[in-house]
């Protein structure tokens, strides 16, 4: 879908974050967050595992006190299915659509698949959408 759609302004911006789940890393051993190592180790595998091209930025926190910026500006958006008692990031892949004025105009859960957003009433109009 990106490859689809990034000529037309479509762009993925992954943030990782540390706060969900348990995983091992290379030596067995378990720990915190589903993506363990370093961001450069992350990232070389999600671009050697996935072919992913978009920008994986550095690992974030999404709740709680320590909550980066750009989460902090995500979840202040007011939409629908989204309000103070139901704002924080339940598990990763959560997926926000910025319109092209950056304003968050859709959330969705990690348990969306991307592929949905690919058709007419969705992605389409998302980026033909300049307001």
């Amino acid at each position: 879908m990106y490859n689809k759609y990034k000529d037309q302004g479509f762009e993925v911006l992954y943030f990782p974050s540390k706060q969900f789940g348990t995983s091992k890393d290379k030596n067995g051993n378990k720990v915190e967050g589903q993506e363990p190592g370093t961001i450069q180790e992350t990232q070389q595998a999600y671009r050697e595992e996935f072919h992913v091209e978009w920008p994986i930025f550095d690992y974030v926190t999404c709740n709680g006190p320590e909550t980066s910026d750009v989460y902090k500006f995500l979840r202040s958006a007011q939409l629908k299915n989204q309000h103070s008692e139901k704002n924080s990031i339940e598990w990763n892949f959560g997926k926000f659509i910025v319109n092209r004025k950056g304003q968050v105009i859709k959330r969705y859960g990690p348990g969306v698949s991307p592929d949905t957003f690919d058709c007419d009433e969705k992605i389409v109009e998302w980026l033909r959408t300049t307001e």
